[in-house]
């Protein structure tokens, strides 16, 4: 399940980079994550709708030991760096990417 506050197109590929939740708590969606009631631990995926794939850029978990549900994703407007939100405490986090939407670095 994705929603559009976790995804945001590539501005220089046909990519979308979306947080996608790890797994999927009961709840009634959308309304339980706009309110509060459900937190996601989200996975960061660059997706390909026309080539049909996708591959991971990051997991939160794996990378900085924490379980991070993204909103309001931004990107710069030469793709390079992915803008977000945690909603949980609204710090605002960045990935660097490179021009194809692929994670740059370690």
């Amino acid at each position: 399940i994705g929603f559009a506050e976790k995804c945001v197109w590539h501005p220089t590929d046909t990519v979308l980079i979306c947080a996608l939740p790890r797994e999927l708590p009961d709840g009634t969606y959308p309304d339980d994550w706009y309110t509060g009631e459900v937190v996601l631990d989200d996975v960061l995926w660059r997706i390909d709708p026309e080539g049909l794939t996708n591959a991971l850029l990051v997991d939160p978990q794996q990378a900085a030991g924490i379980a991070l549900d993204a909103t309001d994703m931004q990107i710069s407007e030469d793709g390079s760096t992915l803008l977000f939100m945690h909603s949980t405490d609204q710090t605002l986090w960045s990935l660097t990417i490179d021009a194809t939407g692929e994670k740059r670095g370690q």
